[in-house]
């Protein structure tokens, strides 16, 4: 108990200084409850289980995976939904005390694919890696470090986890993706992998992070596997897609310059028979609700204030 006396109404007032243990007790429950109230996740933890596995996982540090192609196109733009990434990695690292999150630019496996010249996958990551470091920059991320997996061909060690320790496997975006985790949990003391998927069924299903999880997780038993949900768009036909690839004809908000959130958002509440309006709405609305708690945003601004607000800080930097 630390007292303090008000000289000016000679009055005595008591201030309670919580105990560190009960300081560190009330910031983690503060953390899990924003992931257990946020619909960005798939992991569907109870206040208990967040708190078992926030003691048991393995590793201290973090990582993501970002690919810049489906597998048969090309991303044309970074959408509004890899925030959601972003966030929720930052408010797992908090909750655990973690050092990194590192996010891996996927340039490597789509050269793997050969269906885009590596001219244009050299120019698409160099237009990300800006991107994304605007965005570690707007936030203040200091713990995020970017590595682009073409930088790794020269390091040995991965080198030989990818040549010597894996079997063959015929699909060669995936070996590389399993050589990453293993590399990453080696010698980054990496122990928790967020990704995305489109069901909560902890099995292998549609074209989502699900599948090289399932994979990884032969290989690597000491990475924890969490699962964010879908990016959304306002295409009926496709609402649920990947949160960090755009292709073309995409119906969605994107980071980029002058990108106009209140025409596009206008445009799309006028759709009253687009099913995939709402859901998209309210995907975009629970970005900004973590965004506004993991950094204390008390701003009541409409949420497509917000959003253009959030673009064009990033775009500023």
């Amino acid at each position: 108990m630390h007292v303090t006396v008000d000289h000016t109404s000679e009055r005595t007032t008591e201030v309670q200084i919580l105990p560190s243990a009960q300081r560190k007790e009330i910031m983690e429950g503060k953390l899990i409850n924003m992931l257990m109230n946020t619909h960005l996740l798939l992991t569907n933890f109870s206040k208990e289980e967040w708190l078992t596995w926030t003691k048991e996982h393995k590793g201290e540090n973090i990582f993501f995976g970002v690919g810049l192609m489906t597998h048969t196109t090309f991303s044309e733009a970074i959408p509004f939904d890899i925030l959601g990434m972003f966030f929720i990695a930052e408010n797992l690292r908090r909750l655990i005390k973690g050092k990194k999150v590192f996010i891996l630019v996927a340039d490597q496996h789509a050269i793997t694919n050969q269906l885009i010249p590596e001219k244009k996958i050299q120019e698409k990551t160099k237009e990300i890696l800006q991107i994304f470091k605007t965005i570690i920059k707007s936030f203040h991320l200091d713990n995020f470090e970017i590595i682009q997996t073409t930088s790794l061909n020269s390091d040995e060690r991965i080198k030989k986890i990818y040549r010597q320790e894996l079997p063959d496997i015929s699909n060669d975006y995936l070996k590389h993706e399993i050589a990453d985790a293993i590399w990453l949990s080696r010698f980054h003391k990496v122990g928790i992998k967020l990704g995305w998927a489109m069901n909560i069924e902890q099995f292998a299903k549609g074209h989502d992070e699900r599948f090289f999880d399932t994979e990884i997780a032969k290989f690597c038993k000491s990475i924890s596997f969490i699962h964010a949900t879908t990016g959304k768009t306002a295409n009926q036909q496709r609402p649920r897609v990947s949160p960090y690839i755009s292709i073309f004809g995409e119906e969605r908000l994107l980071l980029k310059t002058h990108e106009d959130v209140a025409r596009k958002t206008h445009d799309w509440k006028i759709q009253k028979d687009n099913s995939a309006v709402k859901p998209m709405l309210k995907h975009l609305s629970q970005i900004v609700r973590l965004h506004d708690q993991l950094f204390n945003n008390k701003s009541a601004l409409s949420l497509e204030n917000k959003m253009q607000q959030i673009i064009s800080k990033i775009a500023k930097n």
